[in-house]
């Protein structure tokens, strides 16, 4: 930059930007693109959340209450009020013949959204990786989910 002026007083920034912060434009244009697609994505997140919230207000309970817990093998066990096992075999099947590969946290608020319960009581939330998951139940359900560190 110090040469530049010592040639004349004058610059041309256009020219400056172009050739001199070719580098810093290439940078600052990736992270104005990856902050359009953050932004588009949280957009779009907001708008799912909405949709499903909508249709678990809309939904009679299949449940009242459903107990989650994570077993040692890492997958979910989802419980009824009577702490027996709930088997979603519609969800099961589709899952199986669909080209989606679907996760267990998939899988998991599927089953929430279906059963569309009263209470959810999230036991030993601190074991469950995906702290993702355990926002997107909250922000669904709001104020019917339930924290417990009781071992079931």
């Amino acid at each position: 930059l110090k040469i530049i002026f010592d040639e004349t007083d004058e610059i041309t920034l256009e020219g400056f930007m172009r050739f001199r912060m070719k580098d810093y434009l290439s940078d600052w244009r990736d992270i104005l693109t990856a902050s359009i697609n953050h932004y588009l994505m949280e957009q779009e997140y907001k708008e799912f959340i909405k949709v499903l919230k909508y249709f678990v207000e809309i939904r009679k309970p299949k449940i009242n209450t459903i107990h989650i817990t994570i077993g040692n093998d890492g997958k979910f066990i989802i419980l009824d009020d009577f702490l027996k096992v709930v088997h979603d075999d519609a969800l099961v099947y589709n899952s199986k013949e669909s080209d989606l590969a679907l996760t267990n946290e998939d899988v998991l608020l599927s089953m929430l959204v279906s059963i569309a319960p009263n209470k959810i009581i999230v036991h030993n939330a601190d074991k469950i990786e995906d702290k993702l998951l355990i926002d997107t139940i909250k922000r669904i359900f709001i104020d019917k989910v339930k924290f417990s560190n009781d071992i079931i």
